[in-house]
């Protein structure tokens, strides 16, 4: 299930990021934070949690596929929102009759 959320998580929060913002520069931002955080998953706290243990090998073979698949998505994503044309922002409609005048 994690792999799975790594992987349609980076999808959607890149996109997103890029729809609502229009910035190509921010849509990075939610793919390098999920890196972080998942790298930092990895190292053992001084108080000894860990969030992506190794133990047995289909635990090892899970958490490589997050840190894996959840790296390749978000940079697929990232190369996605590079490549695409900027988002246009939508202006509001005009209130009145559009004819100028008031009557």
């Amino acid at each position: 299930m994690s792999l799975l959320v790594a992987v349609v998580g980076n999808l959607m929060l890149v996109d997103a990021a890029r729809r609502l913002s229009g910035s190509r520069l921010v849509a990075v931002l939610p793919a390098v934070v999920w890196l972080v955080i998942a790298i930092a998953g990895t190292m053992r706290r001084p108080e000894g949690d860990l969030l992506l243990p190794g133990g047995d090998a289909a635990t090892q073979a899970v958490t490589l596929g997050f840190l894996l698949f959840g790296v390749v998505a978000a940079a697929f994503a990232v190369g996605r929102a590079l490549g695409a044309e900027p988002v246009r922002q939508v202006r509001p409609a005009r209130a009145g009759s559009g004819s100028g005048g008031a009557r």
